[in-house]
């Protein structure tokens, strides 16, 4: 079987030019960005210019303490142990899914631990992966849902209704209630049973359980996903960590608009090079949120009065405000000396926008690396490529063109011709019988009429299993290309954005996390195809 090991970005859809123009000219966006993640000589000058210093190593007792809340193993409490003495941080995150998320989530974790290790060799000092689980983020209808493969490929999703979506209460913090055994039922009903199944919903009980926030449940469940790594996971809405972070978001208040005014000049400039702007900055509020207990951004307007009310609550209470999209990296990197940090497409966009925020707040920007993308293709879609000769990028579409492709190969062309000289032959040859014998016996005339129907009624009978013997064939296709394509692009989406990790651990064991760690090398700038 011919099995390709990754595919171009640009042959797939929905890239957009700032992303592929940062793999592969990079020169075009370097005044945007720290560095080209993909230059050695990058990494040994964003590592010179960071600054281990005690506010930074003070993380490392709330992270120790919250890590062991969570279940996590030796190897992730060294990586805290670490940054205690000085090591520095390759870091991720993602919103606090149910379930891990959608795949990427787990491909942004291991993306970090392979460049985490690239990085420590590299330098020659200890450098830890982090996962920042965005706990302070309130979109719940965002990570509310699951999507699996049930036995026959069929998608599923796994909802859980834990309250009112509509309210703009941090997600991280929100209770799980006694229905999110409900949806844990759903899963185990839906998956296909294997040899792990066991194990891994048991897990997976134990993780999400009534009574735990959603930012623990998730926690809990990527560390048990990613356990030998060494891995480690933040919550940002840890009082400790708001604490020392409190400085930025002093800032922010004292600064007023100057921070989206930076913002918005540099996204000016990108959009003067042909390049599109991922976050819009606003011009009425500034970027933060204060949280009471509705999440709610805070106006640019605000008077003196009003800010120094705000500033004195902060200081009271840091645990009250939160950071938007684009100064929460500024606040990660407040607290981490973050060497780099893995991102996705989007992700990588609004990092574009972000330089000069950093220097505003005196922060040293890191690099920023490409997450890890990935396929996974198993044994049935495999065979179903490769026996078909499908190109793999041409599934993500709602017509069935492939698939009308594949049905007119599998159909021999010359079957409706043949069977049309067939019916012609029988009748050419009968008449001529007809014509002949009327002349030596006219009595067997009836007998030549009577053998022409039944020629007819057999060749009937005979095409009549033909085109049923073609359309189960047509029908057996029809299903399997069906089921490869909702694999493959479930939902007409890229599998990684969809579906769950929860379905591969299933089939694979935890030995699934090894496989996409196989794969997740830090110098490919393709979207790689993993065959379990």
């Amino acid at each position: 079987m011919s099995q390709a090991q990754s595919l171009d970005y640009r042959s797939l859809p929905s890239y957009k030019p700032l992303f592929l123009d940062y793999l592969h000219r990079f020169d075009a966006l370097s005044s945007f960005f720290a560095g080209d993640p993909f230059e050695p000589e990058s990494w040994t000058k964003v590592a010179s210019e960071l600054d281990v210093g005690n506010a930074r190593t003070g993380t490392a007792a709330p992270l120790k303490a919250l890590n062991q809340a969570l279940g996590a193993d030796e190897h992730a409490l060294r990586s805290i142990d670490g940054l205690g003495d000085g090591a520095l941080a390759v870091v991720s995150g993602q919103q606090v899914g149910l379930f891990g998320g959608p795949l990427y989530t787990l491909y942004k974790a291991m993306s970090s631990v392979r460049l985490a290790r690239a990085a420590e060799e590299r330098l020659q000092k200890r450098v830890v992966p982090i996962f920042w689980m965005d706990a302070d983020d309130h979109d719940f209808a965002e990570v509310q849902s699951a999507w699996v493969l049930d036995p026959s490929y069929d998608l599923v999703n796994l909802r859980y209704e834990g309250g009112d979506s509509t309210e703009r209460l941090a997600v991280g913090g929100r209770k799980l209630s006694p229905a999110i055994e409900a949806v844990v039922d759903h899963a185990a009903q839906s998956l296909p049973q294997t040899e792990f199944k066991e194990d891994v919903l048991s897990a997976l009980r134990q993780s999400y359980s009534p009574g735990k926030t959603l930012a623990e449940a998730f926690g809990t469940w990527l560390l048990r996903m990613t356990r030998g790594t060494g891995l480690v996971v933040v919550d940002p809405a840890l009082p400790e960590l708001k604490a020392i972070g409190a400085s930025v978001f002093e800032r922010e208040l004292a600064g007023g608009s100057t921070s989206t005014q930076l913002v918005q000049q540099t996204t000016d400039e990108l959009l003067a090079l042909g390049y599109h702007a991922q976050a819009n900055a606003s011009e009425t509020n500034l970027n933060l949120f204060y949280a009471d207990p509705m999440r709610n951004p805070i106006s640019a307007s605000a008077n003196a009065t009003e800010k120094s009310d705000l500033v004195r609550q902060l200081r009271d209470e840091p645990t009250r405000f939160s950071p938007n999209v684009l100064l929460r990296p500024v606040y990660q990197d407040t607290l981490f000396p973050t060497l780099a940090y893995v991102a996705g497409p989007n992700e990588l966009a609004y990092f574009a926008q972000l330089k000069r925020v950093y220097e505003h707040f005196d922060v040293t920007m890191p690099l920023i690396a490409s997450r890890t993308s990935l396929t996974v293709i198993e044994r049935p879609q495999a065979r179903f490529l490769d026996r078909y000769g499908v190109d793999l990028v041409k599934l993500d579409s709602d017509d069935e063109s492939v698939l009308n492709d594949i049905v007119r190969a599998q159909t021999p062309p010359q079957l409706d011709e043949d069977l049309s000289r067939a019916r012609n032959c029988i009748q050419d040859i009968t008449t001529a019988l007809e014509r002949d014998l009327k002349g030596v016996d006219e009595s067997l005339v009836p007998a030549v009429k009577s053998t022409r129907g039944k020629l007819f009624h057999h060749l009937q009978e005979l095409e009549t299993k033909a085109l049923r013997a073609v359309k189960r064939k047509n029908d057996t296709v029809r299903q399997q290309f069906l089921a490869t394509r909702t694999a493959l692009f479930p939902g007409f989406e890229m599998q990684e954005r969809k579906l769950s990790p929860l379905g591969y651990f299933n089939k694979y064991g935890w030995h699934f996390a090894s496989m996409v760690e196989d794969k997740a090398d830090p110098a490919l700038k393709a979207h790689a195809l993993l065959y379990p």
